[in-house]
């Protein structure tokens, strides 16, 4: 090959190589491009209001469930009040929630002593304690108390209403009784009524709140 053949060969490589040269950049420019998990990512990226379908670690991933609301309680306070110049203890219960309290025996079957009531619930003005002290308490009252005392043990375990209720209730009713009495056996009934009356209404809420707590319950 002679000189000149020589340098045309030259010339023409020269011109491949700047032809080929401008396309190098982009295989580096492909070497910069997002990674593939990067796009695996993205395409797997579920919408916020998707999220409750999401699967983690194998597990369906829902909504928190919702805590469960702590139930209510039947709860009795007491306070100091008067009944015209007498001074006693009266207690309210209600339940914890401001819900109406579910009864389990009705009034009626209170004063009925209808089956499953509980055994003393009702007994007249026989109070509480053994049988000899029923009777014992059942034999201080005329026998026309013995309905004012009945009422007045349904009202202990009406969950609508308050000691001071029930107590007020059976003053009225043991005056009135004794005042239908004429002479001097009116005037022993009114002793006996203001003694009645007076002691539950002086005595504490024990018995009051226990058969509450018995008989009325809350959601």
């Amino acid at each position: 090959m002679n000189v000149k053949s020589t340098i045309v060969v030259l010339l023409c490589a020269n011109a491949m190589i700047a032809i080929a040269s401008p396309m190098l950049p982009q295989a580096d420019a492909m070497s910069e491009s997002t990674p593939v998990e990067e796009l695996v990512e993205a395409d797997s990226v579920v919408p916020e209001t998707d999220m409750a379908l999401t699967q983690v670690n194998g597990k369906r991933k829902g909504k928190k469930p919702s805590r469960p609301k702590p139930s209510a309680t039947y709860d009795c306070h007491h306070t100091d009040e008067s009944i015209g110049d007498d001074e006693g203890k009266n207690s309210v219960c209600r339940c914890s929630n401001g819900a109406q309290a579910t009864q389990k025996w009705s009034n009626d079957q209170i004063l009925n002593n209808a089956k499953g009531v509980p055994k003393g619930w009702n007994n007249g003005c026989g109070g509480t304690g053994k049988g000899y002290q029923v009777a014992f308490f059942k034999g201080a009252f005329p026998a026309s108390f013995q309905h004012c005392c009945s009422v007045h043990d349904v009202g202990y375990g009406d969950c609508n209403g308050s000691k001071k209720d029930a107590d007020e209730a059976f003053m009225h009713c043991v005056y009135h009784k004794a005042n239908t009495e004429p002479g001097a056996r009116g005037k022993a009934y009114a002793k006996k009524a203001a003694d009645g009356w007076t002691n539950v209404w002086e005595h504490n809420a024990e018995f009051f709140d226990n058969k509450q707590k018995k008989n009325c319950s809350c959601k």
